[in-house]
């Protein structure tokens, strides 16, 4: 009887064989769904920060009063907390966070932003706005993100990633282009099948993603208030082009300490274990960064970006300049007055 019944189960599972050889020859290398599952959750993909979603609207317009009027506050808020915590860390008081990113050693580097500089002006409207004007909330990610240029050396010519970041950036893998979806937000494009983490460490391929972001700001500062949607692009994805420690390295920083606003995710041209997994995957993700992962075919792209704005290489029409695989970005701070309009 056990044999009839063994030999039952076989016969059904004879027709999946070709289906299960196809999944394994499509990632490349053998993956479990529990092997991903691990990964997964080991990026901290299940357990970031999600911010509300941007609709590609402004709130105020650009360098009108109103704005001014919060980025004043902003400043004083600023300067406020930088002498309570200074005062917090003489006594002994001070949390841990304020710790790492107001400490002496981070804040006399000569990479740290001064707060009445060009630069420092800039990136704090930026961060004003990347947190919808509020300005508690804008003080928290605009600290977090001088600390985050000392550490991943934004801005040091001698940082000896340079030049590892550099190729990264010639090989078009991240991009932020200048085009649009149908509400206005900015497309972030990445393509998943030509990223191999085994010849970037997770500190290159963040400064990389910097990059790419303060290339935007610098381009388009109204980026920081409409936001941002993500094309990711897994045309030959594989176990090899995954890594946790670079994921969770990428999650971290855009979530609390590079201003940015993710919208919707757009994956397309997925392998077949990426399908089969993902909505497994979603099981394990708080419910706003599961109402933004969508898992689609490219012709569905213009669904939600105008034909016009979507890449050649995905059925659209649109050219990028490629300005953006210049490391350093090459696009000039925009002074407060023109580069709020």
């Amino acid at each position: 009887q056990f044999f009839f019944q063994f030999f039952f189960l076989l016969l059904l599972l004879l027709p999946l064989l070709p289906i299960l050889l196809l999944l394994l020859l499509s990632c490349k290398l053998p993956m479990s769904q529990g092997e991903f599952i691990k990964r997964f959750r080991a990026a901290g993909m299940d357990s970031f920060e999600i911010h509300e979603t941007p609709d590609g609207q402004l709130m105020y317009h650009l360098g009108s009063d109103d704005e001014m009027k919060l980025f004043h506050e902003m400043e004083e808020e600023v300067h406020r907390m930088r002498g309570e915590v200074a005062a917090q860390i003489t006594n002994g008081t001070a949390s841990k966070e304020d710790m790492e990113r107001l400490c002496d050693e981070i804040v006399s580097s000569p990479l740290y932003l001064q707060d009445e500089s060009r630069e420092g002006q800039f990136w704090m409207m930026i961060c004003l706005r990347a947190r919808k004007y509020e300005v508690d909330r804008a003080v928290d990610v605009y600290l977090n993100y001088l600390a985050f240029r000392v550490q991943f050396g934004v801005g040091d010519e001698d940082d000896e990633d340079n030049e590892a970041t550099r190729a990264l950036v010639k090989e078009d893998v991240f991009r932020c282009a200048g085009n649009i979806d149908k509400n206005g937000r900015y497309v972030w494009g990445f393509d998943g099948g030509r990223l191999f983490p085994k010849n970037y460490t997770p500190r290159i391929v963040t400064k990389a993603i910097h990059h790419m972001i303060e290339h935007l700001m610098r381009s388009h500062p109204d980026a920081a208030i409409k936001g941002t949607i993500t094309i990711a692009n897994f045309k030959g994805f594989g176990l090899s082009n995954f890594d946790p420690e670079t994921e969770k390295a990428f999650m971290e920083a855009v979530t609390n300490r590079i201003p940015l606003r993710q919208g919707s995710f757009y994956m397309i041209n997925a392998p077949l274990i990426l399908k089969i997994v993902f909505p497994i995957a979603k099981m394990f993700m708080k419910k706003k960064m599961k109402d933004r992962m969508n898992l689609i075919h490219k012709r569905d792209l213009m669904q939600f970006i105008d034909e016009a704005q979507v890449d050649r290489e995905f059925g659209g029409t649109y050219i990028r300049d490629k300005l953006y695989i210049h490391y350093p970005t090459t696009i000039p701070i925009p002074n407060m007055d023109e580069g709020m309009h």
